[in-house]
């Protein structure tokens, strides 16, 4: 069922206070979901833990989302593959999750994506990404450089040219960019104009430069030098017949010769600037050719009209200014219209509202630890503004606010910490603008005392809009909201698809630790709906059955609602040049952490497993048969791999095997009108099917493409199998002893049938299916110790060394009535300086963000016994 645009925003309306009536959502962007990650860290060996906190919230006022339950998060891999999807349970708009990096993860850079379903109905910004570096750890190629990454560049450049909408010139040339940005869109003649500027690198990374602005006679205008990350500004005074360059002059290496143009300078056209002045705001609308004309300024954030000036301009300039204590913080967009009603010139400008934020302070019990001591933090979130949703006086404590902990050790991870994106930096900025933004945390650091100036320049140059927020709320959206796991579908008859069964009774059995049985009856449409609540773990195997409305069993068609996947594209920028060394440290301790633990563990006699991935194949007296007979399957396929990848136009079982295992068999179509799929394994020569233990004769084959994905176990291959000359002759009576090949392969099917081809067939109106469920969430383990000088690790590996950078992460806590939590994690042997972080967010959007440094001290410890025994501490 799809849903207009009006209706929805009543819905909305009805079920949410985030969204007051007197404010206008005039936005289909509006409407959308900001989904927001907290990965412990962006860069990682394999064999290690992915660990993230998910954030759900409304578009405009940040509030939890109301709307979704059901968060799809994706670890996708440097050629685009789907490494492992989970399915996020998403309550008062917080979910958990975490991925294991397994030893055969290719080295390169990976993409987190998240989304719902919801947010599918948007442009696809609304879909979350962070980019992240995984290297190789024990056991494998121990580069840990970005030198490999870097050989995927070619491949990865292809990011910015996306976000751009331009195709990309990277790798090409070695000289910088250099991109010039008139403050409202236009450089305009004989008018004073802001000119805002980026230099890049051919890394594609911003570039410190000074230079000069030259006229086409070579007379300089004006100076200009950039102040952070290659950006910058200057004002000048263009005339429309006169043509405009810049010359790098530093960093000398750049030629002095090099000219970059300005933009042409417009004969006619509309300037809007901006400017803070006090605790206003004030703007000033230009033309320098309508001297009297009315014009409109539209002051809107996320989509939401806060202000309207109306006025006429004045010998072609009309100023005005806004009271910024009735804006939002965040991104504001400021919209010059004409007398006609269009559009000329639009500016965005940054309001910094720190008083609406959540206030965090952090102690800890201690100024500084031993090595193993255990650190206890305390944690207060008050609010620095009265509001009736928040508290009912200024400056109290804050209950039920949501908190995420993460302790590091600094040295190791802190500048990696520094320059990723934060629950700040993404909700007031990232989520807003395109392109990736570098160093996003830098412009919410208050010691940075020219950052305001700068994030400034940053939306001059880099102020492309994620949400459309100017598109209307008409049209549809095909895609409904998922507050739970659930499955839905059609009922229809044997005879015709198109014609839809109403009134029919469908039963759902499922299975699995708590078994459910739930009866529904088909609407109108033939559809029907079954909520499955919260399931946890990998798939839920289920069996739907058909009833007519006298209650006896019938046979109809049951075709369940699939989701058409995203497409999936890497869409990774090139490395930072600026993380080369940063990512280096981090590698390099990560594998000699590793190799550490597995040194003493070899030297304490505990055996290492090398890692291997085991199918679930029951041995049943069919597999066993068939073992016996024609040897150990090479490959194993399970039912619910082949039920998942199954689609709506899928058409039997070797139409899913076509199109998601080309590396394992090869389907082919029979030559002439009737031919059928056949399949066969990849180099296996000929290929024989065998379907529980019973031989399919050859004028049989033409049964086995259609069998039902829903009753197959599994598929498993037998490459050269054993005495496979007997089971040709088997499947072909009639063959010719001379052409019967020695070799060959099997092609093993078990179904739940256990009866062979004839025992396949559909039973009447039933529908066997496994659907995923929620991840299972896993507690992330941090040791105990019972004193310093304990010298544990964990109970079955007592004395092995504690090298961890990550320390703890703890991702759901909640402040209690007196907007209090606390929390507790023993640290590591490394000393150094520690770094913890927390970032929150309350009920009603606002959000938090805060560090704390302490010191774990340099205690002398004797070194850890080559055998798990207890050693004493020596002063």
């Amino acid at each position: 069922m799809q849903v207009t645009g009006i209706s929805l925003l009543v819905l909305l309306l009805s079920i949410t206070t985030a969204f007051p009536q007197e404010l206008p959502i005039s936005s289909r962007g509006s409407l959308s979901e900001k989904i927001y990650l907290q990965p412990d860290r962006t860069v990682y060996t394999t064999q290690e833990t992915i660990w993230f906190k998910a954030i759900v919230t409304d578009a405009v006022y940040h509030a939890p989302t109301m709307l979704s339950g059901v968060l799809y998060v994706e670890l996708i891999g440097p050629e685009s593959q789907l490494m492992e999807r989970k399915l996020v349970y998403i309550q008062a708009g917080t979910g958990e999750g975490f991925f294991d990096i397994m030893q055969d993860y290719p080295q390169g850079p990976y993409l987190l994506r998240a989304y719902t379903e919801w947010n599918r109905n948007f442009e696809s910004d609304c879909i979350f990404r962070e980019h992240i570096l995984i290297f190789p750890s024990i056991g494998k190629n121990q580069t840990t450089g970005l030198d490999q990454t870097a050989a995927t560049d070619q491949n990865t450049k292809r990011d910015q040219s996306a976000e751009s909408g331009k195709p990309s010139n990277a790798g090409q040339s070695t000289e910088p960019t250099l991109r010039f940005f008139p403050e409202s869109g236009e450089m305009l003649h004989g008018i004073l104009n802001k000119i805002a500027f980026k230099t890049l690198s051919s890394a594609g990374k911003g570039l410190s430069v000074k230079g000069e602005i030259v006229d086409q006679t070579g007379r300089i205008v004006t100076t200009f030098s950039s102040s952070h990350l290659g950006m910058g500004s200057f004002y000048i005074q263009p005339d429309s017949n006169n043509s405009y360059f810049a010359r790098i002059t530093s960093p000398g290496k750049i030629k002095p010769s090099e000219k970059y143009p300005l933009p042409e300078a417009m004969p006619k056209g509309y300037i809007l600037s901006a400017s803070k002045s006090g605790n206003r705001i004030l703007l000033t609308a230009i033309s320098n050719f309508r001297k009297s004309d009315s014009i409109v300024i539209h002051a809107a954030s996320r989509g939401i009209n806060y202000f309207l000036i109306k006025g006429q301009l004045k010998n072609g300039r009309l100023n005005s200014s806004l009271p910024l204590t009735k804006l939002p913080e965040g991104i504001i967009a400021f919209t010059l219209v004409n007398s006609t009603g269009l559009p000329v010139a639009e500016r965005l400008y940054f309001h910094e509202k720190p008083g609406g934020r959540l206030k965090i302070d952090l102690s800890t019990d201690k100024t500084s630890y031993q090595r193993r001591e255990k650190t206890i933090l305390d944690i207060q979130v008050t609010s620095d503004q009265s509001t009736n949703k928040d508290t009912t006086k200024r400056g109290s404590s804050i209950s039920g606010i949501s908190l995420s902990l993460l302790a590091i050790n600094k040295d190791q991870l802190g500048e990696l910490q520094v320059l990723r994106k934060n629950i700040l930096s993404w909700f007031l900025l990232g989520s807003e603008l395109r392109g990736e933004i570098e160093d996003p945390g830098y412009y919410f650091n208050e010691e940075n005392k020219t950052r305001l100036q700068d994030l400034d320049n940053l939306l001059l140059t880099q102020g492309w809009r994620k949400y459309l927020y100017r598109d209307s709320l008409g049209g549809t959206f095909p895609f409904q909201p998922e507050l739970t796991l659930s499955i839905s579908g059609t009922v229809s008859s044997v005879f015709s698809r198109k014609k839809k069964k109403d009134g029919v009774g469908v039963t759902m059995m499922t299975f699995g630790p708590v078994s459910a049985v739930r009866f529904h009856k088909t609407d109108s449409l033939g559809r029907f709906y079954f909520d499955l609540g919260e399931k946890y773990g990998k798939r839920l195997n289920l069996l739907l059955q058909t009833s007519a409305p006298s209650g006896k069993k019938r046979d109809y068609i049951i075709t369940l609602d699939k989701n058409k996947p995203l497409p999936i594209s890497i869409d990774i920028p090139s490395p930072k040049t600026r993380t080369d060394t940063i990512v280096q440290t981090i590698v390099e301790g990560s594998i000699a952490r590793q190799s550490a633990e597995a040194a003493y563990r070899l030297s304490s006699g505990t055996t290492l497993l090398e890692q291997v991935t085991v199918e679930d194949s029951r041995m049943t007296p069919e597999r066993k048969k068939v073992i016996e007979t024609y040897g150990e399957p090479d490959a194993i396929i399970s039912g619910d791999s082949i039920q998942a990848k199954e689609e709506k136009w899928s058409y039997g079982l070797y139409s899913v095997l076509l199109f998601n295992y080309p590396r394992e068999i090869r389907i082919t179509r029979g030559v002439g009108p009737g031919g059928y799929l056949r399949a066969s394994v990849i180099g296996g020569e000929t290929t024989l099917v065998v379907i529980d233990g019973i031989p399919v004769l050859m004028y049989n084959y033409h049964l086995i493409p259609s069998i039902p994905p829903s009753e197959v176990k599994s598929v498993e291959i037998i490459k050269f199998a054993k005495n496979f000359s007997r089971l040709y002759m088997e499947a072909v009576p009639n063959a010719n002893p001379m052409e019967i090949p020695a070799t060959g392969s099997v092609i093993a099917i078990y179904t739940y049938g256990r009866r062979g081809i004839f025992g396949v067939q559909k039973p009447r109106g039933i529908l066997k299916a496994s659907v995923p469920v929620f991840s299972t969430p896993r507690e992330f383990y941090t040791p105990a110790y019972e004193s310093p000088t304990d010298q544990s690790f964990n109970p079955k590996n007592k004395g092995m060394p504690d090298l961890r950078a990550l320390l703890h992460w703890q991702p759901l806590l909640t402040t209690d009535s007196t907007g209090h939590a606390s929390a507790g994690f023993y640290n590591a042997d490394i000393p150094g300086d520690m770094l913890i972080v927390v970032e929150a967010i309350s009920p009603t959007g606002k959000i938090g963000y805060k560090e704390l440094t302490y010191r774990v001290e340099q205690a002398w410890f004797a070194p850890p016994p080559s055998h798990p025994s207890r050693t004493e501490h020596a002063e």
